[in-house]
């Protein structure tokens, strides 16, 4: 039987050593494995590679000590920029990113962004919309149910004795 491993969703200090150790081999080897790919620029990061508690970049509130570690390493890494650019762009919420922490970035964002539906730009008022209203939220909705119904119809194994649908 394989061990399941919960993440929470605000990383927490380790109790001990080796469960501080597992939690960053696998959060690292799953990083490597989904963010490489759509950030190159990763791979020249200051914080990549070395010995470093992944903790150290989700500091605590008022952790300035660890702030003040994760911020004097991001200041000299040559990816800086990209990280920020990044971190703005996808709304990470939590950690240090670009040389800024989660409250700098959210002082950062833009007033207003596009709707995902119709591309409208409109003011979140609660910094997690996606939509700006309950229409294109909705379209959404239906347009995702209409391609998963799509997708299972199309894995459906065919069977010769049922003619296909709307062949009557």
């Amino acid at each position: 039987m394989s061990e399941v491993i919960v993440l929470e969703t605000r990383p927490r200090r380790p109790r001990t050593v080796a469960e501080a150790e597992e939690i960053d081999a696998f959060i690292n080897e799953m990083a490597d494995i989904i963010l490489d790919k759509a950030t190159p620029w990763r791979a020249q990061a200051a914080c990549r590679g070395d010995e470093r508690p992944l903790w150290m970049w989700f500091p605590g509130r008022g952790d300035m000590k660890t702030q003040r570690k994760a911020q004097a390493i991001c200041q000299a890494c040559p990816v800086a920029d990209e990280c920020r650019e990044y971190a703005l762009r996808h709304r990470v919420r939590e950690g240090m990113w670009g040389n800024l922490t989660g409250r700098q970035r959210r002082d950062l964002r833009p007033a207003s962004i596009p709707c995902r539906v119709c591309g409208t730009e409109f003011t979140q008022s609660h910094g997690q919309e996606v939509y700006c209203g309950d229409d294109c939220r909705k379209q959404a909705h239906r347009d995702s149910r209409a391609a998963s119904y799509r997708r299972r119809a199309s894995q459906r194994p065919q069977d010769d004795r049922c003619p296909p649908a709307g062949s009557r």
